[in-house]
């Protein structure tokens, strides 16, 4: 099912900034939390609230991006994606000139090791309860951190005509809504 120009449009304006920004957010608010912890702001805010949502938000959306781009997880290694319903769609539906990430992309192997990690929290930890006695206890920050900045690039290097000014990464007053 593939979309029409302006459905294509609207995933280059809309979807998929919104997607990487979210992705992002954890990053952002990171650097932010850095600059004006300890000061009236954070004091003011429950920031370990925000903390938390929006790391977690993060971590899924790490995986809803890699899933939209063909990147999953079988048996602990990086696989194709599996659409799971009918309705389900990747990156080839929406943008006819792109294509799912090589699962033998450089940069892919390269950081494999994180991508895998935030795929397997983001699945046994922050989107389903399962138990595995070995999962338990603090995940690695700087893992998922990785993660997240290799699928930003990622992204970015197979949609280079994203407009960089509605990224967080790039403009800190990017849109966070849809």
């Amino acid at each position: 099912m593939k979309m029409n120009m302006s459905t294509e449009r609207k995933y280059l304006e809309i979807e998929i900034p919104y997607k990487l920004n979210v992705l992002y957010s954890f990053i952002y608010w990171r650097e932010i939390s850095q600059i004006f912890g300890g000061g009236i702001l954070m004091d003011s805010l429950n920031s370990q609230a925000i903390y938390c949502s929006v790391y977690e938000s993060s971590i899924l959306f790490g995986r809803h991006v890699l899933s939209f781009w063909g990147i999953g997880i079988s048996n602990g290694k990086l696989a194709r994606a599996n659409k799971w319903k009918g309705r389900d769609i990747d990156v080839t539906d929406v943008l006819t000139a792109h294509e799912l990430i090589d699962l033998e992309e450089e940069l892919l192997i390269k950081n494999s090791g994180p991508i895998k990690y935030l795929l397997t929290i983001a699945n046994k930890r922050v989107a389903h309860a399962t138990w595995n006695s070995e999962e338990l206890g603090k995940t690695n920050v700087d893992l998922i951190i990785n993660a997240q900045e290799v699928i930003h690039e990622l992204v970015e290097m197979y949609v280079p005509e994203l407009n960089k000014e509605l990224l967080l990464k790039y403009n800190g007053y990017a849109s966070m809504t849809t």
